[in-house]
């Protein structure tokens, strides 16, 4: 069980290191999607344009999955010395970030692979519902800083300074849920509020990762009924 728990620590920081590489790999071999504002044919010539890179960038994001569920592991290893509902409420919350984000990939790699023969209305409408990926991932990208945040500052299981983290992360979360119903400016759908949170999400993960790599002495009795 103590070389268990010393796999668990190393592979958290580990797969959070590699996630961040990966994400940001990804969206750095493309260029930014266009605004909202952006009228039917900058969308179309868009796809058109950099059908390479869209395809690149998908391959990174799927293969930057692994990591990330083995960190949702480690982190949820961790929260199950708290309590139970808090690891199976953050792995649960990510999974479904990783189901919102594959729909979002699905959506890119899908409008640029016939782009040339698409009309510009018919790509400007798709990407619109592609765009409200980040918006709508607010809840569960919530919901997992939440969780964190409980399991650090209550039961002791990470560092206080990560529940502090989390609890700023969480607070922003709520801050850019505004991004469902503005569509224009910096709180427009997948905008510059968006791309901020995006960011943070990534220095969170890192930091949690990194504290989930140092043992921490927890003040609480194991949990108690349910599985881990």
């Amino acid at each position: 069980m103590q070389m268990e728990d010393q796999d668990s620590t190393r592979i958290g920081l580990l797969a959070a290191a590699a996630f961040a590489v990966l994400f940001i790999a990804a969206g750095a071999v493309v260029p930014e999607i266009p605004g909202a504002d952006a009228s039917a044919a900058d969308v179309r010539g868009y796809f058109v344009d950099h059908r390479d890179g869209l395809v690149a960038s998908a391959f990174l994001v799927v293969v930057a999955t692994v990591p990330f569920l083995i960190f949702l592991s480690a982190l949820r290893h961790r929260l199950g010395q708290a309590a139970y509902w808090l690891a199976d409420s953050a792995y649960g919350a990510g999974i479904v970030l990783i189901g919102l984000g594959s729909l979002f990939t699905l959506v890119t790699l899908g409008l640029s692979l016939h782009a040339e023969d698409m009309q510009a209305s018919t790509a400007l409408t798709i990407l619109d519902v592609g765009r409200f990926y980040p918006p709508v991932a607010v809840g569960v990208v919530f919901t997992l800083a939440a969780a964190t945040a409980i399991a650090a500052l209550r039961y002791g299981v990470l560092p206080r300074w990560v529940g502090t983290v989390s609890v700023v992360y969480a607070a922003y979360e709520v801050v850019e849920s505004a991004t469902i119903c503005t569509n224009s400016g910096a709180f427009e759908p997948s905008g510059t509020v968006n791309l901020i949170g995006t960011l943070g999400f990534l220095v969170w993960a890192l930091a949690v990762g990194f504290a989930i790599g140092k043992p921490v002495r927890s003040s609480v009795p194991p949990p108690r009924g349910g599985a881990a």
